[in-house]
């Protein structure tokens, strides 16, 4: 009779052990970041470290962002490349919605085949031989207005060495650029992946797509171009 009533309890235990077990994965499934359930998960599994990350925690709610950015582009004239240096300023409505400024300076220099091009119409000009340079425009400046969206939040653990929190977001604006033929009308659209490293500071790359256009002996020219930009950001 004893050995079946210690059968019984030793049943129930297991039992009892089995739906613990089942509403700490339940927990974890629906991302519970309580400190009950990490003490629950430890002490089923003493060796592993359980490490719960759950609420946002940079307050992006009516915050000004103010960075600084390096670009390189594509596109454009063929006969040069253009990287630019400049800053943003963002104003964050919400965590999901920004507005702001972006301001690109503009340095150009001629591609290898430009430069080919120059020095053969050089080397023909000291000749004493007619020789023929392409007309090339270049961007001196640009200035946008730009409309962020961030639909994709999430975290990271960098090597248990702490966590890193991500976002991954959308953008239109539209602007006027500065060449050295004039001005042009410009938009863009493009998106790209930010990382907050701490409460106040984050690091962003993106990649936009903007066209233009440019004057060459008085015709226009529809330029596309793509921008690859670097930036470090402040949240004040």
């Amino acid at each position: 009779m004893k050995a079946l009533v210690v059968l019984i309890i030793g049943v129930l235990s297991l039992n009892s052990q089995a739906a613990e077990k089942i509403n700490l994965k339940k927990d974890f499934d629906s991302l519970g970041g309580n400190a009950e359930i990490v003490g629950r998960a430890q002490a089923l599994d003493p060796e592993n470290q359980v490490k719960i990350v759950q609420n946002r925690t940079v307050d992006r709610n009516n915050r000004f962002e103010l960075g600084v950015n390096y670009s390189m582009v594509s596109g454009g004239d063929t006969y040069m490349r253009t990287q630019n240096l400049g800053g943003n300023l963002d104003f964050h409505l919400t965590p999901s919605w920004s507005v702001g400024a972006r301001y690109y300076k503009a340095y150009s220099s001629l591609t290898a085949e430009g430069q080919n091009i120059y020095d053969d119409a050089n080397r023909r000009y000291s000749q004493g031989y007619k020789y023929n340079i392409p007309p090339i425009d270049y961007p001196i400046e640009t200035g946008l207005l730009v409309v962020n969206w961030y639909p994709i939040y999430g975290k990271l653990n960098l090597f248990n060495l702490g966590v890193a929190h991500f976002d991954i977001y959308t953008l239109i604006g539209y602007g006027k650029m500065f060449l050295d033929s004039g001005s042009s009308d410009t938009y863009t659209a493009g998106g790209g992946v930010g990382f907050w490293w701490t409460q106040n500071i984050a690091s962003r790359l993106e990649v936009r797509y903007q066209p233009y256009t440019d004057l060459l002996q008085g015709e226009k020219r529809h330029q596309d171009s793509v921008v690859f930009t670097a930036s470090v950001g402040v949240l004040l």
